[in-house]
């Protein structure tokens, strides 16, 4: 390859096709490099320490936060797709009379090892209601059927990396008003934010390669102690505040991030739901 001698850019035509523009964002974003060795262990092993360097300006030897959280969550994604013998992965959406949530939905995936065809179309379990039957009756016709339930389990699931993606800006408004500083700027929080679902990806690739030795539920539930603890020790770090008082915000945030994450969710799904037939 020729590059230029004053600035190191590779020499290349200026007009790029799609093609190119795509390799490049890859190559950019998804590559492992020694920064992203750097930068994976503290983010493991050491909650706020990225969060700080970011802050003191000391960026030069560590991903940047948006290229670690996309490294990281590609990483967990491949591995969710591709990685045999996965328990049980539940996401549910529950009606409750006390909720104004019109939607119930329950979707269940279960690889079978032993079953060479596996119809994606039966991981899907549709429960109507009145509200649904006079206000989308046709979409819930659609959902009565084998290739309507597939396809909307294709929709919904294909988005969550994206639905995932989006939340991290409303984490960090939480998380800069409850941990309001006047030292600090929104996008510091922006950034802790970023690297809290970095560490979530983490902990979670941890749990699919460990659960592929001991395929056991105590992993997940030592995971999670594990994160919580991760977030309130990287508050405390990051924000100087005490322990108790690092809980105590975190807790706001986390019921805060969780109502509003659940109604985006909700109008989500019954934005697809609309939009379905």
């Amino acid at each position: 390859m020729n590059f230029c001698p004053q600035c190191g850019q590779e020499n290349h035509h200026l007009r790029i096709t799609v093609g190119r523009l795509l390799v490049e964002v890859a190559k950019e974003n998804l590559t492992v490099d020694t920064k992203a060795i750097r930068s994976i262990v503290p983010l493991t092993i050491r909650p706020g320490f990225l969060t700080l360097e970011f802050i003191r300006g000391k960026r030069a030897s560590y991903n940047r936060p948006l290229r670690l959280y996309l490294f990281v969550s590609f990483v967990y994604f491949i591995l969710t797709a591709n990685v045999p013998g996965r328990d049980t992965a539940d996401i549910a959406i529950e009606n409750s009379d006390n909720l104004a949530s019109p939607l119930s939905v329950s979707i269940s995936q279960t690889p079978d090892s032993t079953t060479a065809n596996t119809d994606d179309s039966d991981i899907f379990e549709f429960q109507s209601n009145e509200y649904l039957d006079a206000n989308f009756p046709e979409a819930v016709a659609a959902l009565r059927t084998t290739e309507g339930r597939g396809a909307f389990t294709t929709t919904l699931l294909d988005s969550v990396p994206i639905f995932l993606f989006l939340l991290i800006p409303l984490l960090g408004f939480w998380v800069y008003l409850l941990f309001y500083n006047k030292r600090y700027y929104y996008v510091d929080s922006f950034v802790f934010a970023l690297h809290c679902q970095a560490a979530i990806f983490m902990g979670s690739i941890v749990v699919i390669l460990f659960r592929l030795v001991w395929p056991s539920e105590w992993i997940s539930i030592l995971m999670f102690f594990l994160l919580f603890v991760y977030f309130v020790v990287a508050a405390k770090r990051v924000y100087d505040v005490s322990l108790f008082s690092a809980l105590l915000r975190l807790l706001g945030v986390f019921v805060l991030h969780g109502l509003t994450a659940a109604l985006a969710l909700g109008v989500y799904m019954m934005y697809i739901l609309v939009t379905f037939v």
